[in-house]
């Protein structure tokens, strides 16, 4: 609403994300891991944050933020995946298998608030897609493939996967608890959600 721009991705080394010519704003890590960049209507600088996670090469721990989505009362949502340890704020998510869902609130300062993680054990789940509506509910939308647990408190809502890898299209309240997910796709290799 105050169009602000949040650009949410992944890097690796060091990257001054600070686009004045000014000062710079170096993050570094010798692994890939997700970023989000918070910039003013104008282009300045606001601040960045990267996703922490554990690991010595990008083999064995890596993350992605793929999607980012802000809510009226200027709160930053985000999604993508991860695979090994990441730490959020005071959240430490680990992940089931080799790469799991990741979805994470920030305040408008970019301090996290809460972080969840939803996957299976063996396969690679990933979240391409995040939107809030009116009253801060989350939808995440992505691929998944097996059974995933989309329930990422202590319940569990198991999906199983008609192909290779289905899309899903999971609700989640403001405070991160399962409301609902649905699953498409067929018996042929892979379906994806592009928008939400």
């Amino acid at each position: 609403a105050s169009n602000n721009l949040y650009i949410a991705g992944e890097f690796i080394g060091t990257v001054d994300f600070n686009p004045d010519t000014v000062a710079a704003y170096n993050l570094t890590d010798s692994i890939q891991k997700g970023f989000l960049l918070k910039l003013a209507a104008n282009g300045s600088f606001q601040w960045a944050k990267q996703m922490g996670g554990a690991g010595s090469s990008a083999i064995s721990s890596f993350n992605y933020a793929n999607a980012v989505a802000v809510d009226g009362a200027s709160n930053v949502w985000l999604a993508g995946s991860f695979m090994g340890t990441v730490t959020m704020g005071t959240a430490t998510l680990v992940s089931n298998g080799y790469s799991d869902i990741f979805i994470a609130r920030l305040d408008a300062s970019g301090n996290y608030l809460w972080a969840r993680n939803i996957g299976n054990t063996w396969d690679s789940d990933m979240a391409n897609r995040i939107t809030v509506d009116a009253a801060n509910n989350i939808y995440v939308a992505g691929t998944y493939r097996s059974s995933v647990d989309f329930d990422p408190g202590a319940s569990v809502y198991s999906i199983t996967s008609n192909g290779s890898n289905d899309a899903f299209l999971l609700k989640l309240n403001s405070g991160g608890g399962f409301e609902w997910a649905k699953s498409f796709g067929g018996s042929d290799y892979r379906e994806l959600i592009y928008g939400v």
